[in-house]
């Protein structure tokens, strides 16, 4: 998942092993976006300390709803790796 995170840096790309039994391992990400960023989101954002947000050069609003697109790396990453499952648990001495 480090791999597909979509970024460069940064709580996104620190996944890190949280439980482990013999035959389940659990990691999750420390960042509080993660499930929005893997699943999408949409949500209102205003302005705290302006009168307007401004973007995109000229562009002002008080306010607009704001879409992030599913990117399902999670999902891409198991697909990725289902099939090295056993090679996994092998090289780690399960």
């Amino acid at each position: 998942m480090m791999q597909n995170s979509p970024v460069d840096h940064g709580l996104l790309k620190s996944w890190a092993i949280t439980s482990q039994s013999d035959t389940e391992i659990q990691i999750q990400s420390p960042a509080e976006y993660a499930a929005a960023q893997n699943y999408g989101s949409t949500h209102w954002i205003e302005p705290v300390n302006a009168k307007a947000l401004r973007w995109d050069g000229d562009k002002f609003s008080k306010g607009h709803m704001v879409t992030i697109p599913a990117l399902h790396f999670v999902e891409d990453s198991i697909e990725a790796t289902s099939a090295r499952i056993q090679e996994f648990f092998t090289i780690n001495g399960g």
